[in-house]
């Protein structure tokens, strides 16, 4: 498996469109964290709206400024998951969150490497 990050594109509109929507799905009959926030923020529906706010650059009082990658398998072509870096820590990140917030896309968390199929 060789992971790159990428920024969100029209390019990878598609791979991008099919991981949230299927993550979302997941988060509706999991009890989980929903991490990385910033994926769920805004409805993929309208992509160009949606890529415009992914990253958070002026956060409301107590968030601070972040942008937003997603893990791109390239050998499979598919993405595994999101990242979301924190420019700077306030007090509460400092102590309990941290840089970096990141999840893996449901699907990864349980079938083997050897199982999942690229998208075309």
């Amino acid at each position: 498996m060789r992971i790159r990050l990428i920024r969100g594109s029209l390019e990878h509109k598609g791979l991008i469109v099919e991981m949230v929507k299927e993550w979302r799905e997941y988060n509706e009959t999991h009890q989980i964290s929903g991490f990385p926030k910033s994926i769920f923020r805004n409805p993929v529906d309208d992509f160009a709206y949606y890529i415009d706010h992914l990253d958070d650059y002026n956060p409301s009082e107590g968030m601070v400024p972040s942008t937003t990658y997603f893990c791109l398998d390239e050998e499979k072509k598919m993405l595994v998951g999101a990242v979301n870096i924190r420019h700077h820590l306030n007090d509460y990140f400092l102590r309990y969150v941290g840089h970096v917030g990141d999840g893996i896309r449901p699907f990864m968390m349980v079938c083997p490497q050897s199982l999942y199929q690229p998208v075309s």
